[in-house]
């Protein structure tokens, strides 16, 4: 799990979830120690605070740099991803490109942008979301690309590719592969991604 102040309240919800004896990676970036928090979990808690030098978001590696000298079990794993735009998509490209992580397993998103107001931020998502869905591999990135930008205005709560959406990309999918099932072709991560 990953991010920065914006993300602190979701990753301590989502430490109460984990299961005894499962290791989970928090990676926070914050302005300084004054701004760390207790935090606990019944999994095996590796906690890494990031103290800033410079504004927050004015440096998009900083978690990146943490997250690529992370020692992950073997085997399956989820991400929980979530903070600046630019961090989260950095720390996102590595996971799928470097790390080999299923985007099924992965659930990142931009919770706000470096210099956009929320209003900004909100008209920009779009562009955000198809980079997000261009990191993806094979025909999924293709497929998605042409749809996200055009149906993110019709996002369900959630869901970062709309009803709508999905059904094209099925449809469209459905004419390539001759399978009509959204589970295999459209990955969860495509759904959660708003």
């Amino acid at each position: 799990m990953g991010g920065d102040e914006a993300v602190i309240s979701a990753i301590v919800v989502s430490l109460d979830r984990i299961n005894p004896g499962v290791p989970v990676f928090v990676i926070l970036e914050v302005g300084g120690p004054e701004d760390e928090q207790s935090l606990s979990s019944r999994g095996v808690l590796r906690l890494r605070w990031l103290h800033r030098t410079v504004g927050p978001g004015e440096d998009p590696e900083l978690q990146l740099q943490v997250v690529r000298t992370l020692d992950l079990p073997k085997g399956r794993g989820q991400a929980f991803v979530h903070g600046e735009a630019e961090s989260v998509l950095r720390v996102r490209r590595h996971l799928l490109q470097e790390r080999g992580r299923d985007p099924d397993d992965l659930s990142a998103s931009g919770y706000w942008e470096l210099r956009r107001t929320d209003e900004q931020w909100r008209a920009e998502k779009p562009d955000w979301i198809a980079r997000a869905v261009a990191d993806l591999p094979g025909p999924v990135a293709w497929m998605a690309a042409p749809y996200t930008r055009a149906y993110t205005a019709d996002l369900l709560p959630g869901r970062g590719v709309s009803y709508l959406a999905r059904s094209a990309l099925v449809a469209r999918a459905a004419t390539t592969t001759g399978s009509a099932q959204e589970s295999e072709l459209i990955p969860a991560s495509l759904r959660v991604m708003a």
